[in-house]
């Protein structure tokens, strides 16, 4: 539909000359419809009279009219000498608003940015690859859904360990809810034994990474009476106690 950058010999190049990005990598089409990339700025020195190559995070936005195209940056942040990124590296908007940039500068080096350019954290990955090759990073969605994107809520714990929370409801007919935490990833044994010390039922025999859980135990189809669910992982064991009563 159209090509937007520098202006190119071929003259195929129909708008966004002045933009100034070179050798970019990683589009991304936001839902406004502006256009993110990281800048890695290989020519900013000729395009853009840098003082040094410059690596940008850069949105764009482009505009029709009739037929005519433009573009313009609505946001930019330049990364200093040292995080300069000659190759891959990305730029990610994040749900709070700010921006999530890579470079291989630095030695592999994530940062996040607020739209007024202020530096939230930054991590320095100090990769031993040649040039601190991370090629992107990207923000996934948080297995805490209670941690925010810059600080922890007071209200929640902390995960230091293992542990099997009591059932709830007990007594319970006939669905009991089960909540436990996983320090690390590790196999996962969640099991139903009767009084009598048999396995009545599987919850969970399986990889799991760290993080808060919750399922439920429904048992419709068992006798009222006295059951253990049993939790063990990697050295740790916890047993509780339910009341089935119908």
């Amino acid at each position: 539909i159209w090509n937007m950058g520098y202006d190119m010999p071929s003259g195929d190049v129909g708008f966004g000359h002045e933009l100034g990005f070179s050798w970019q990598h990683s589009l991304q089409v936001l839902n406004n419809g502006n256009i993110l990339t990281l800048d890695n700025g290989n020519r900013s020195e000729s395009f853009l009279n840098t003082e040094f190559p410059t690596t940008r995070g850069i949105e764009i936005s482009v505009e029709e009219n009739n037929g005519e195209y433009s573009a313009v940056i609505v946001w930019e942040y330049s990364l200093t000498e040292e995080l300069f990124g000659f190759a891959s590296g990305n730029v990610q908007k994040l749900e709070n608003g700010n921006y999530l940039i890579t470079t291989v500068g630095g030695g592999g080096t994530v940062l996040e940015i607020t739209p007024g350019n202020e530096i939230v954290w930054q991590a320095n990955l100090n990769l031993s690859l040649p040039s601190g090759a991370v090629y992107r990073a990207n923000r996934i969605s948080s297995l805490y859904p209670n941690v925010s994107q810059l600080g922890v809520d007071n209200n929640i714990n902390i995960i230091t360990d293992f542990h099997l929370n009591s059932p709830y409801p007990n007594p319970f007919n006939p669905t009991v809810n089960i909540e436990f935490s996983v320090l690390g990833k590790s196999v996962i044994h969640l099991l139903v034994y009767d009084i009598k010390g048999r396995q009545i039922a599987t919850l969970m025999n399986s990889f799991q990474f760290a993080g808060y859980y919750s399922l439920a135990w429904e048992a419709s189809n068992q006798p009222s009476g006295v059951y253990f669910i049993d939790m063990s992982s990697d050295g740790f064991k916890q047993t509780r106690q339910v009341i089935l009563m119908k």
